[in-house]
């Protein structure tokens, strides 16, 4: 490390390290409302990532990394009362164990909104 300024830049010759990055990511979204009680959406979503290290230092920096998924979610309500929303994911990558790539990660939830209910009118 330098200890004195100098009033000119300087340059240090460092290693020779060449990195690739690749990013994707696509998403098709849903809603409409029919009769004016029922409100239904979608939306699905896939990413892609990658990484790559050339001329790296060892045999772990250069292993390459990808990771790709796909995700999704339906919603449903019915006169902003009662609600439904189901999602899932589904991800993967080439450093997971060779028969357990992927995982797919499901969830759901239901919701009642006392709020909107005609005897609670003020």
């Amino acid at each position: 490390m330098r200890k004195n300024a100098t009033e000119y830049l300087d340059y240090n010759r460092g290693d020779k390290v060449s990195n690739t990055v690749s990013y994707m990511e696509a998403a098709v979204n849903y809603n409409r409302v029919f009769s004016e009680k029922h409100s239904v959406g979608a939306l699905l979503v896939t990413q892609l990532r990658s990484f790559l290290t050339g001329n790296a230092a060892d045999l772990q920096a250069s292993l390459p990394f990808r990771n790709q998924g796909l995700s999704g979610r339906f919603t449903y309500g019915y006169d902003n009362r009662y609600l439904l929303e189901a999602n899932f994911g589904l991800n993967g990558s080439e450093r997971f164990a060779k028969n357990h790539r992927y995982g797919f990660f499901p969830s759901i939830g239901v919701a009642w909104n006392a709020s909107n209910e005609d005897f609670l009118d003020h």
